[in-house]
């Protein structure tokens, strides 16, 4: 009898705690019934590493309107910024320096224009309302936050969404906005009643009476993508004239390609991402103590369709004291997704040059109506530049060796060429 009776009051706390929306089959996701959705059970705090990797990371210059970037000084704003037309705001994660003001309009939308979310400065606070009808969803108060949330231009952002209870056509959202790294009190924020259509990624900036700054933060390493060497596309070494387009799949879109590369003289170059079986593709190729990557055939143009290049400077890309590219040994990562940046029916390309795994003045570069002519060839010209799989290991011979975990990309051929088997996945 008295098991039965401790049986029965056992049960009904369970149905209480489901009819108050407290449990949750795992702890650590326990909602609270305000909407807020607790980050961890534990006191530590949660931060930006937190955030999942397969989420992706964009900042100010990834979004565009008709070519110029979101960076910018606003006293009077009513414009839509687009990083990708045809993708949602489904785990992603926008990062930036917003410095909000403490009167007036100074809303930055995320979704697009009057859609979705929108954060605005407001007496010292910042609030996360709804688009559809101004309504407040969460305040941020600087106390809690550890900082000042107004006027305060070395304020970072960042604001990780992810979809739930997606059914293709209405959503809710869980929302985390970070200040200076870490999660407001711990807590993500859930939000109902979202149309997918109207969640996009796209930034609306409207200032009235007001002023915003907004500036580019430093974004993740996209480990979202396939992550490959040129080791694993089957050019280990080399210092001659090679190429190859077997890196299992059509295009080099959705790719994380790494070598670690060595230039020598002007005539030498790297070729990335061709179509065809001619030298097409990027190219990358000294000038003087620059590098600098351009289009072979076309494939890298600005929003008015013109041909573009970029200009890698040492002391930027690779650390204070370094003056030139010419003999310098580094790793060069590129990654490339196909996004709809311009909202028209050509595709443009995302692309990231990452130096010694830094991303190039923390932004990506756009190369815009030019998806069609990606390829999948990789490809070395000349008698250098040389080339080798990315260098995450250092040390010396007979003596132990170190990896660095900020350079490793986890492309397996330390593990597949160490004969004594001391390497495993983390």
């Amino acid at each position: 009898m008295y098991k039965n009776r401790k049986r029965i009051i056992a049960i009904l706390c369970m149905v209480c705690l489901l009819v108050t929306g407290i449990w949750r089959g795992d702890s650590h996701n326990a909602v609270e019934a305000s909407g807020r959705e607790a980050a961890s059970t534990s006191a530590e705090t949660i931060t930006e590493e937190n955030i999942p990797e397969e989420f992706k990371w964009v900042t100010a210059s990834d979004f565009h309107s008709g070519g110029v970037p979101l960076v910018n000084t606003f006293s009077s704003a009513d414009s839509i910024y687009t990083h990708d037309a045809d993708s949602t705001l489904d785990k992603t994660v926008f990062t930036g320096r917003i410095k909000f003001s403490d009167s007036g309009e100074n809303r930055i939308y995320f979704g697009g224009g009057w859609k979705g979310v929108y954060l605005i400065g407001s007496n010292g606070k910042v609030q996360l309302c709804r688009a559809a009808d101004g309504s407040m969803i969460r305040e941020y108060d600087p106390a809690e936050a550890g900082c000042q949330l107004t006027n305060n231009e070395d304020l970072k952002v960042t604001v990780s969404f992810e979809f739930r209870n997606n059914n293709g056509t209405n959503t809710d959202m869980k929302i985390g906005v970070f200040f200076n790294g870490n999660l407001y009190k711990n807590e993500y924020t859930m939000a109902d009643g979202f149309e997918v259509a109207n969640v996009k990624q796209c930034i609306h900036i409207y200032v009235v009476g007001s002023s915003m700054v907004i500036a580019d933060a430093a974004t993740r390493i996209p480990t979202y993508l396939d992550e490959y060497t040129t080791k694993s596309v089957g050019l280990t070494y080399g210092t001659n004239n090679v190429r190859t387009d077997k890196i299992g799949r059509d295009t080099v879109n959705g790719g994380f390609f790494g070598v670690r590369v060595k230039f020598g003289k002007d005539s030498d170059w790297l070729q990335y991402g061709g179509n065809g079986s001619s030298w097409y593709g990027l190219r990358f190729q000294l000038s003087g103590d620059d590098l600098y990557v351009g289009g072979s055939n076309g494939e890298f143009k600005d929003a008015s369709g013109v041909n573009t290049s970029v200009t890698f400077v040492p002391a930027v890309a690779l650390g204070e004291g370094y003056t030139t590219f010419n003999g310098t040994e580094f790793d060069l990562h590129i990654s490339t997704e196909v996004v709809n940046h311009g909202g028209g029916e050509a595709l443009d390309v995302r692309y990231g040059f990452f130096f010694n795994g830094k991303l190039y003045n923390d932004m990506y570069y756009y190369s815009y109506d030019t998806a069609e002519l990606l390829g999948s060839w990789v490809g070395f010209q000349n008698s250098t530049p040389q080339f080798a799989p990315v260098g995450a290991i250092s040390g010396t011979v007979k003596n132990p060796h170190t990896i660095d975990t900020t350079k490793c990309i986890k492309c397996g051929a330390c593990m597949d060429n160490c004969k004594f088997g001391a390497i495993s996945k983390g």
